[in-house]
């Protein structure tokens, strides 16, 4: 994507897609179960809309003001997302589906953890806003909990067309949300994986610190977990 004075281009082979700033606004909360948003007893075990998130979604609207319409909006547990895009737009914009996918505990049976999907095509190009909230923790194998989450949601978030998954149908994808990587320095763990207990959580606060200080980029981009997984 490239862009120029207060429009943006979006490039897909010769195909253009050319948007001013602010044509599409994509805002999304994934609060942990401490958070404000709470679920509530509702005809699902995903909480619905309980009055917090229904709250969350009308003070987006207000901040936005009238110029704005609502596209779609989804909520899974704490995991929120609305997507909103200019009036003038509307015509444009078609092809709406929302889907939401449970990735938590008990097997993916709660929905404290997971994804929710918004897929619109605006003059004919397919583009995907995701919002997820993965495994939290240190460790190899709450990364590879992670990993498993995302690619979980990407797979089973059928929406446009439902023989293929969210990573390779859209012209773009929009993804966020309380991701959860973490950043985890060579020294921090073991030969095997494992997390070294011998470096205390105030240890690896002031080594990150002190490299965020150094403004040492290069070096915190590669202790990043969501860039190395990437790769």
């Amino acid at each position: 994507a490239s862009s120029g004075g207060d429009h943006r281009v979006f490039k897909d082979g010769e195909q253009r897609i050319e948007l001013d700033t602010g044509s599409i606004l994509y805002i999304q909360a994934a609060f942990d179960e401490g958070g404000t948003i709470q679920a509530t007893d509702h005809d699902d075990d995903d909480g619905g809309e309980s009055e917090d998130s229904i709250h969350f979604f009308n003070t987006c609207k207000l901040a936005a003001g009238s110029r704005y319409y609502e596209v779609g909006r989804q909520v899974l547990w704490q995991i929120q997302m609305i997507v909103l895009a200019k009036v003038e737009r509307r015509p444009h914009i078609t092809g709406v589906e929302l889907r939401k996918v449970k990735t938590g505990l008990v097997g993916g049976l709660i929905a404290n953890k997971g994804g929710v999907v918004c897929r619109l095509v605006y003059k004919g190009h397919d583009l995907a806003f995701v919002n997820t909230h993965l495994a939290a923790h240190e460790g190899i194998d709450f990364r590879l909990d992670r990993n498993r989450m995302a690619m979980e949601v990407q797979a089973k978030a059928r929406v446009g067309n439902r023989d293929i998954d969210l990573g390779n149908q859209f012209h773009h994808s929009f993804w966020a949300g309380d991701l959860n990587y973490r950043v985890e320095f060579k020294d921090w763990i073991n030969p095997d994986g494992t997390l070294n207990k011998a470096v205390t959580k105030d240890e690896k606060m002031l080594q990150v610190k002190r490299v965020i200080d150094q403004e040492k980029w290069p070096v915190l981009w590669a202790a990043d977990e969501l860039r190395r997984e990437l790769g």
